[in-house]
């Protein structure tokens, strides 16, 4: 973060930021609360970039908000309720150590040199044919017709709900 704000003062801005930005929306076009949501949005990662927030924290932030408003508009909730309760979603997350980038100090290379691509080159996954699945001709139904969701139903991971992150 920047030398001048602290986490906490940072996620007041961030939310400062959003309740304006939602409020001026909703006061310009009230039938529209999915645009004053994506204003609350932009102004958030604004203000989270320009108070020196980490782009992955701002992120999963975001991710959150969406879920909690559209989880609270979907549920008959008014659009301000929706939008408050994104903010007790996001403090309940950002309070979760696992939404803090720097609390798992063995991926970062500078405490594990291990995980630097230039000390380790299997941690360069872009350059690591193994991991991409393209790369991969076991996995092509022109060599292996097993591979084929036609051949075999279980290759059809999008009809297998159990291959469905949010199933």
């Amino acid at each position: 973060m920047s030398e001048n704000m602290d986490g906490m003062d940072a996620m007041a801005a961030v939310g400062d930021a959003a309740s304006a930005a939602f409020d001026e929306a909703m006061a310009n076009n009230p039938d529209d609360p999915g645009a004053a949501m994506q204003a609350a949005g932009d102004a958030a990662q604004a203000a989270g970039a320009e108070a020196g927030m980490p782009q992955e924290q701002i992120d999963g932030m975001m991710d959150v908000a969406q879920d909690a408003f559209t989880s609270g508009m979907e549920s008959g909730m008014s659009p301000q309720e929706a939008f408050d309760s994104v903010g007790e979603a996001v403090e309940s997350a950002m309070a979760d150590p696992a939404m803090d980038p720097a609390a798992d100090p063995a991926m970062d290379p500078a405490a594990d040199p291990a995980m630097d691509p230039a000390v380790d080159p299997a941690m360069d996954h872009a350059a690591d044919p193994a991991m991409d699945p393209a790369g991969d001709p076991a996995m092509d139904p022109a060599v292996d017709p097993a591979m084929d969701p036609a051949v075999d139903p279980a290759m059809d991971h999008a009809a297998d709900p159990a291959m469905d992150p949010a199933g």
